[in-house]
Order: C-alpha cells, then sequence, then structure tokens
C-alpha cells in the first residue's frame, strides 16, 4: 500500500464489485488502510 500510494500516474481500476473507479480517487484512502492493517 505504501508503495501504490507513492504512484504518480493514474489510471482505470476494475474492482471485482461496485463501479470502475481511478487510482488517484483511491488513493485518499489508503492511509486509513495502513492504519487498519
Amino acid at each position: 500500500l505504501e508503495k501504490v500510494m507513492t504512484y504518480k500516474e493514474d489510471f482505470k481500476l476494475l474492482p471485482g464489485h461496485g463501479q470502475e473507479t481511478t487510482l488517484k480517487e483511491e488513493q485518499v484512502h489508503l492511509p486509513s488502510w495502513l492504519r487498519y492493517f
């Protein structure tokens, strides 16, 4: 997760459920996942 937080490029993510999203939209949630783990 820490490595993914440093990615500068943006690309489309296709999750196994829900709508497609982008890396930039999801990077804001990564710090909370790190605290969770």
